[in-house]
């Protein structure tokens, strides 16, 4: 299994999931899950956001190599699960890719819960850490369904 998490820059809430995700199947012997992380506006190369590195090294989580990557339909394969952290980059990827169609999903619905996830980008260390919560409730709910 593949899931690739997708958000707008690929510097905030995307790789935050990546990397809790990540993170889980680590600290829990391991499951077979390659996980990666894009974005459908992504400007190449940045780096993951100081406030989503900060709140991922709490946890000693070090996501000094990540480069945001640009959302394609490439990086998808017939294993892969697209979770997007909202309505609108679903919608954006579906319009552009409809054959994805079965495979693209926000984390949200995939965990059977609703809403998107708010983009701290630009917003204080607080903003972010709420951010952070929503996302690690919402990735423990995830790996444990997978």
């Amino acid at each position: 299994m593949r899931i690739l998490f997708v958000c707008t820059g690929n510097t905030c809430r995307s790789p935050m999931a990546k990397y809790l995700l990540e993170y889980l199947i680590s600290q829990n012997n391991g499951k077979p899950i390659e996980v990666f992380s894009a974005g459908i506006g992504a400007h190449l190369p940045s780096p993951i956001s100081s406030h989503a590195a900060s709140l991922l090294s709490e946890k000693h989580i070090d996501t000094s190599s990540h480069q945001a990557v640009l959302f394609t339909p490439d990086l998808v394969d017939k294993t892969t699960v697209v979770l997007t952290m909202g309505a609108s980059h679903k919608a954006n990827i579906l319009s552009r890719y409809p054959f994805l169609s079965g495979q693209v999903h926000t984390l949200a619905e995939y965990v059977n819960c609703s809403g998107d996830i708010a983009d701290p980008f630009g917003s204080s260390l607080d903003v972010y850490r709420t951010c952070f919560i929503q996302l690690e409730k919402l990735i423990t709910k995830l790996y444990l369904q997978i």
